[in-house]
Formats: structure tokens, C-alpha cells, sequence
């Protein structure tokens, strides 16, 4: 069985995590300004993230994710540090 795309899982984690709905939250929000992201909530998303997902992120892959704005860019980069074929990272629905 796939894990769920990677955008569905970050965005329900940062949901989770942030207190804000999943429907309400675009690629095109920022994590610290729009989301209220801080460097707790980070490590926690990094965790749950890769837990969901059953992929570990290569050695010094955090360096990259920590320079994402936006939610649209921590997918990209996200799935480019894991090696996900671009067909995992998104299915159309951004959950809720």
C-alpha cells in the first residue's frame, strides 16, 4: 500500500499541529507569517511527517526543509529530499 500524498500528510499535520483547518491552509501560505510555525512545530511536523509516511529523511535533508516559506515550497522539497516520485506529492486535495 502508497503512503498518502505528501501534501495531504503535511498539510493535516501542520492542521493538527497549528490548530488551523487543512481547508484552509494553501501552497502559497507562509509557515512562520500565515501559520505561526515556530522551531517546536517544526521538529514536531519533521517527526510526524516522516513517521506517516515510512520514509526517513537523508542525513543533513533539515537544512533544506528549514529554508521553505511556504507550504508549497516544504512540499518540494520535501519530496525531493525523500526522492518521491512527483506523482506522490500531491493527489488534488489538500484534506481538511
Amino acid at each position: 500500500m502508497l503512503p498518502p500524498p505528501i501534501r495531504v500528510v503535511l498539510v493535516d499535520t501542520i492542521s493538527a499541529l497549528t490548530g488551523k483547518a487543512g481547508r484552509d491552509i494553501s501552497d502559497g501560505d507562509d509557515l512562520v507569517e500565515d501559520l505561526g510555525v515556530d522551531s517546536l512545530i517544526a521538529a514536531k511536523l519533521l517527526v510526524e511527517v516522516e513517521d506517516r509516511l515510512g520514509r526517513q529523511l537523508p542525513d543533513g535533508s533539515e537544512a533544506s526543509l528549514a529554508g521553505a516559506r511556504t507550504v508549497g515550497e516544504l512540499v518540494e522539497r520535501f519530496a525531493a529530499a525523500v526522492a518521491l516520485d512527483p506523482s506522490e506529492t500531491s493527489d488534488g486535495s489538500l484534506g481538511g
